[in-house]
């Protein structure tokens, strides 16, 4: 399960966990197909490598969800600071190297939102081509979170799908959006930073 936590003086107290996936049988997504449109509905089994952001009491959580089929990004808001949860929104098609992928979000002082990862454009298989057609995706809400543009490529290839502790998006204080991701080259022998 998801579970998050919030805090309204700076950290002394904290709320009791909150689930964000309701059981299965009542979470329900139209996921994106990679094949033609949204199709749907599904349930949501589980999410993992979850990231938070918020403006004022519009709080927006991006994490890798998974269904019957393959994982993809999906997100869940809250409008009143975290208290309760609407549905999973799926953000991203379906694939099988998303389950290594880790979206970032992030919340610009206009109140939009973004949500970026990385996935792998080919049929070859997670690794098998050193990032030469991994590309990092950005979306992005305009309405708080309620609903998110079709994936944009952002940057790479070259990219690699891989673990991050998030900040990999973020708004400065003119609300223009930045976005990073990281290569590694065959063998290990290097890797870089790209914004």
């Amino acid at each position: 399960p998801l579970l998050l936590a919030s805090s309204r003086d700076g950290g002394e107290n904290w709320t009791g966990p909150v689930s964000l996936i309701p059981p299965p049988s009542l979470s329900l997504a139209s996921r994106p197909d990679p094949a033609g449109p949204r199709v749907g509905p599904q349930a949501v089994y589980g999410g993992s490598r979850p990231q938070v952001a918020a403006f004022e009491d519009s709080v927006r959580v991006g994490f890798i969800a998974w269904d019957l089929t393959e994982p993809y990004v999906a997100s869940i808001a809250s409008s009143d600071g975290g208290t309760t949860w609407g549905n999973v929104t799926p953000v991203s098609p379906p694939g099988p190297c998303m389950q290594w992928s880790t979206p970032s979000v992030a919340a610009s002082p206009a109140g939009s939102f973004a949500i970026s990862w990385s996935a792998e454009t080919s049929n070859t298989g997670c690794w098998s081509d050193w990032g030469n057609s991994t590309r990092t995706f950005v979306a992005i809400s305009f309405d708080r979170g309620g609903t998110f543009s079709e994936p944009l490529p952002a940057g790479g290839p070259p990219g690699w799908i891989g673990a991050s502790f998030g900040d990999a998006v973020v708004f400065d204080d003119a609300s223009r959006l930045y976005v990073t991701w990281h290569t590694i080259s065959p063998g290990w022998t290097s890797a870089a930073i790209s914004v």
